[in-house]
């Protein structure tokens, strides 16, 4: 069996590290193929001003480690320019509001907030996850808190995320008649190595192995279909080749929509997760 971990490269090197060894004894080997890169993005003069005004939202909310370190970049700038009085109340201010009113889809994230907001104002913030009420750490989670279900209509939240990304926490506030404001700080783009990792995949005599593919999100699906497209696998039937791992019960709806039931949900990616479900893919 070959394990596809399509995570990108500072997020599924960890995971990679971990599974190897423990499967290789399994005879499951592990394919590195990411399908999205992280890469900062442009912030637009009108995101610049919500970042500005972070005293008239209830929380801001962070979606990975990747929003908080391109968040903190910012701040950082905005510190280094701060000549004057007014500037130097204004970060008081920010570390006020960070201190008080944050939240991290997963613990990860949150400890990636923690050591930026002390790098920046020496001083150790508090934040809330889901994990921290034994919720899962994703929109299904975040949408559990009790501080996101008991937002009243009209309340002002800031979403600071990647392009495109979480439109189901967006959605389903907005439609409660929660304000919802976002800033993109970063985009997810296909990185060009990863096409020919999978063309010597393709020629290599392993791929004609049982092959399971990690699937953490729509866009990654987006990109893999892209992927299948380009070596002619795009059918239903070559679809069916592979086993798909998807995080959350919407993403493998997603894919089953599509016609492709080969899926199975996992609902966090800890190596221990993703091996106990592998191993009871091999003994199926």
């Amino acid at each position: 069996m070959i394990f596809i971990n399509t995570r990108p490269l500072d997020r599924g090197n960890n995971l990679s590290r971990f599974l190897t060894s423990d499967l290789q004894s399994c005879h499951i080997q592990v394919l590195d193929l990411p399908l999205l890169e992280l890469v900062a993005c442009k912030i637009r003069a009108i995101d610049k001003q919500k970042l500005a005004n972070l005293d008239h939202y209830q929380y801001i909310v962070f979606v990975s480690e990747r929003a908080v370190s391109e968040f903190f970049n910012h701040v950082a700038n905005f510190n280094h320019v701060a000549k004057h009085k007014v500037a130097k109340h204004n970060i008081a201010r920010y570390k006020a509001i960070l201190n008080a009113n944050c939240i991290a889809v997963g613990q990860k994230t949150a400890t990636a907030f923690c050591e930026r907001f002390q790098q920046n104002f020496n001083h150790l913030p508090t934040i809330l996850t889901p994990s921290q009420c034994n919720l899962p750490e994703n929109n299904e989670g975040l949408l559990q808190l009790d501080a996101i279900k008991n937002l009243q209509a009209n309340t002002k939240i800031l979403i600071i995320k990647g392009n495109n990304g979480r439109t189901l926490l967006k959605n389903t506030l907005q439609q409660r008649g929660v304000i919802v404001d976002t800033v993109d700080v970063y985009e997810r783009i296909f990185p060009i190595a990863s096409q020919q990792i999978f063309a010597n995949f393709y020629q290599s005599a392993d791929f004609c192995q049982n092959k399971v593919v990690l699937i953490t999100s729509i866009t990654a699906w987006q990109y893999w279909q892209n992927l299948l497209t380009k070596f002619d696998l795009a059918n239903a039937a070559a679809k069916q080749g592979f086993v798909y791992l998807v995080l959350q019960a919407r993403i493998a709806k997603v894919l089953k929509e599509q016609g492709v039931y080969n899926v199975h949900v996992v609902n966090d990616v800890n190596p221990t997760t993703i091996q106990q479900k592998l191993l009871s893919q091999q003994n199926y």
